[in-house]
């Protein structure tokens, strides 16, 4: 075995102090990061409320052909996913 080897499996309390250490650190120096070198994520949604007398059918139909085109013939679109429910509230 190499010297490494042999000094962390001899001293393995030393090993996990310095790694608990370590791992404080890295903590400490996360807080102080700038903003600029964490990314905004946002993920763009677009939503369609349709009046309760409409069937799902003709929503699935009308609403999610146009959208789709629509959406499709913008050029940073990567990619389309749809989804269409039905929620309905009583009060």
């Amino acid at each position: 075995m190499g010297n490494f080897a042999s000094f962390s499996l001899r001293n393995r309390a030393f090993v996990a102090l310095t790694t608990v250490i370590v791992a404080v650190f890295g903590i400490i120096s996360l807080g102080s990061l700038k903003l600029e070198l964490i990314p905004n994520l946002q993920f763009p949604v677009v939503g369609v409320v349709a009046p309760a007398v409409a069937k799902v059918s003709t929503c699935r139909r009308r609403l999610k052909k146009s959208v789709a085109v629509r959406l499709a013939a913008l050029t940073f679109v990567l990619s389309l996913y749809s989804v269409i429910s039905i929620l309905s509230h009583r009060i």
